[in-house]
């Protein structure tokens, strides 16, 4: 069951919020990424040219391509709180990392990937900090809140399913489509429809099994997003990057 997304463009004058860092990020410290589970052969090209396979642990630094190959898959921390699972066939490039924790607690990240084939699975904390997530696709930037998502690249197509938490997805052009828990959206068509059970499973087995991690909004106690079919998204619901997931 599918509709056309109602897309609304934003414009502010004189000021970009889509390249803006949240306040406190100045400080936050670059990292390395760490691998937790592997399967088959893995492996990374740095930024120097060099390769290695990846094995459970293997620090993978900023600037690094993954590469899964046709069986492979590797659950990587990209930092504490914030985590990506690349599937089979996915090629990968970590652009940026940092990092911080106050002394009260909070907590300030910023992940920038750039996913140029296959399929990632992602989890993000909710609620103890800044956050930024992007992911750089052929067809636009996806940035993420406190969520459980996969997005995927296939040719120039791109796929974004959102299991908690929500999506926004920034096109060439600027307009701005939110993409809801429950919900998945095909760019390529502009359209979006209600997870199935096995799309759910999918997320869920991926970060879980494959990744060895936790789903950062647990086990999903609401069910997915239901619209009736014929409907279109309320323009409100189109909006601009939420307060904690701009881009860099």
């Amino acid at each position: 069951m599918k509709f056309k997304v109602i897309s609304v463009v934003l414009q502010l004058v004189g000021v970009s919020l889509l390249w803006s860092l949240p306040v406190g990020v100045l400080h936050a410290d670059s990292v390395d990424a760490t691998a937790s589970k592997v399967k088959g052969e893995p492996s990374y090209v740095s930024p120097g040219g060099g390769g290695a396979k990846i094995t459970p642990g293997s620090s993978i630094p900023v600037g690094s391509t993954i590469k899964t190959g046709s069986s492979g898959a590797t659950g990587i921390q990209l930092v504490p709180g914030a985590t990506t699972v690349p599937e089979a066939n996915t090629n990968v490039t970590i652009k940026s990392l940092t990092y911080s924790k106050a002394a009260d607690g909070t907590v300030t990240r910023h992940i920038a990937l750039d996913l140029t084939k296959g399929s990632i699975f992602n989890s993000l904390a909710k609620k103890d900090g800044h956050s930024t997530f992007l992911v750089y696709t052929p067809m636009g930037v996806a940035a993420a809140r406190g969520t459980d998502w996969s997005i995927t690249v296939t040719g120039t197509g791109v796929t974004i399913q959102v299991l908690d938490g929500s999506i926004v997805f920034t096109l060439p052009n600027g307009t701005q489509i939110t993409i809801p828990a429950g919900a998945s959206y095909d760019a390529s068509t502009n359209t979006i429809s209600n997870l199935t059970d096995e799309e759910k499973q999918e997320i869920i087995n991926a970060i879980e099994q494959d990744g060895g991690f936790t789903l950062a909004g647990g086990n999903p106690e609401n069910g997915p997003v239901e619209y009736t079919n014929g409907s279109t998204i309320n323009p409100s619901n189109i909006s601009i990057l939420p307060e904690n997931s701009q881009s860099r």
